[in-house]
């Protein structure tokens, strides 16, 4: 069993606390509609999230009613539980707009600026939590990391 949260910006990452309620189990059909809802730049407030839902149920192709139920829980406790992994989103660094302006991370823990492709001893993919420490780190003052991430496709 898997235990998931969503942090206060709604990203869903993993919930290591012993501490286990009565959590909600999703499906993996549920756990794609989460995810693809939770990408939508419009919905940014709990409510928004419900009245999306609402309207999910009413759409003639929509969600059935016990999915409903399941993601209002899971808007309103913030916490849900799975029987397989979520794979966690990366993402590229794309720091200027031309096709060679990718941070890269050699495995000494220096950076360079080159293509997004991955090759020996270069890392071009980070998740969201090493994201977040990079924005910390004063090598990388003056860079707007919300506005130059580019998530990494499936077949990337």
């Amino acid at each position: 069993m898997y235990n998931y949260e969503l942090d206060v910006n709604n990203n869903i990452v993993e919930d290591t606390s012993p501490i286990v309620g009565s959590w909600v189990h999703l499906s993996k059909t549920e756990v794609n509609f989460l995810v693809k809802m939770l990408k939508i730049e419009r919905l940014n407030t709990p409510l928004h999230y419900l009245d999306y839902l609402r309207g999910a149920v009413e759409a003639i192709d929509g969600i059935d009613l016990p999915t409903y139920y399941s993601l209002v829980r899971v808007i309103v406790d913030r916490h849900f539980k799975t029987d397989f992994k979520i794979k966690e989103p990366r993402y590229y660094v794309h720091i200027v707009p031309t096709p060679v302006d990718y941070l890269n991370m050699r495995d000494d823990g220096t950076f360079s600026i080159t293509t997004p492709t991955e090759r020996a001893g270069f890392k071009t993919k980070f998740t969201m939590a090493e994201i977040e420490e990079m924005k910390h780190d004063s090598r990388f003052k003056g860079i707007n990391f919300d506005e130059c991430l580019e998530e990494v496709k499936d077949g990337d």
